[in-house]
């Protein structure tokens, strides 16, 4: 059975996770203001952040392109 101290880790970070992806999406913005149009930035950002961290799940360019809508 799962106990307290389970579930408050998971929360913690969930919460943790969700904070990253609202920070990166709010920072994908105002990188995409700066931008020219087609110039693959948000694939280039995928291929860096799956690169740097190998273990993360949801930086796809699929996903960030979600995540900066």
């Amino acid at each position: 059975m799962i106990n307290l101290k389970q579930i408050k880790a998971v929360v913690s970070v969930n919460k943790e996770l969700l904070q990253f992806y609202w920070e990166l999406g709010a920072d994908i913005i105002e990188q995409q203001k700066e931008s020219t149009w087609g110039n693959g930035f948000l694939k280039k950002l995928s291929a860096d952040l799956i690169h740097t961290f190998p273990d993360t799940k949801g930086v796809s360019y699929r996903n960030l392109r979600y995540i900066s809508i």
